[in-house]
């Protein structure tokens, strides 16, 4: 885990290379930002990072926020955080965001043989925990799980079952001795039996398998009690803003 926060931070924009399945979405990753623009009237699916003072990366990523014309999420971090009044009077601070990491080489992650990766003819199902989660409607949700049609993608989306019943799903993907994860996402009627630690263990485990060395995520205020009692640790914390009204 002795890898710089930057390239952390680069990492986490990375992994989002295949979410932009569409002509019109935005997916860049560059020096001091990264960009992943669906489109969508959603920002949990509009995110974008600055963590360079360098005044253009922050006016690319504006730029490319106001040619899609969608409500984003603004991270400003490191020395990019120091860019929040040029931003202007369209971005409103929503708080921070803890920018989260795992060391997978120094224990051994919990397994669950009732967790297995998703396919294509689990889409809905995944669409429906997403959209549950994180109040999306279905139009939105389905954003986060269009790489499901490719087999081979990177970004591999995950899901628990309760005899034959999805209650958890959660995505992750691999970008050299990381591991980054975005989505997680338990049905509210089971919220609070353990689901979601036992999917997080087994995704994290598999991942480890496969020779990565640290997990990587930025936590929501729901899901940092969890990260907080199996491990993680805080990096930073990202200065967050959003232009949604």
């Amino acid at each position: 885990m002795a890898v710089g926060v930057a390239i952390r931070r680069s990492q986490m924009g990375r992994s989002l290379s295949e979410w932009a399945s569409e002509p019109q979405m935005r997916h860049q990753v560059g020096s001091g930002f990264w960009m992943f623009l669906s489109g969508a009237p959603s920002l949990d699916v509009n995110p974008v990072l600055v963590h360079d003072d360098d005044p253009d990366a922050l006016d690319r990523v504006l730029a490319a926020v106001a040619e899609l014309d969608c409500p984003a999420l603004l991270w400003l971090a490191g020395s990019g955080r120091t860019l929040a009044e040029r931003a202007g009077d369209g971005w409103s601070s929503v708080g921070s965001t803890p920018f989260m990491a795992i060391d997978l080489q120094a224990g051994q992650q919990p397994r669950d043989p009732r967790v297995r990766r998703a396919s294509g003819a689990d889409r809905a199902a995944v669409d429906g925990l997403v959209g549950d989660a994180f109040q999306l409607p279905p139009e939105v949700a389905t954003i986060a799980t269009a790489m499901l049609s490719d087999p081979d993608a990177a970004l591999h989306v995950w899901l628990l079952e309760d005899g034959d019943i999805a209650v958890s799903t959660v995505m992750t993907c691999r970008v050299d001795d990381a591991v980054t994860v975005w989505c997680m996402a338990t049905a509210s009627s089971a919220a609070r039996r353990g689901y979601g630690r036992a999917l997080l263990g087994e995704a994290l485990a598999r991942a480890a398998d496969d020779g990565a060395r640290v997990g990587l995520l930025a936590a929501s205020d729901a899901g940092k009690p969890l990260y907080d009692a199996t491990g993680w640790q805080k990096l930073e914390d990202w200065d967050a803003y959003t232009n949604a009204t």
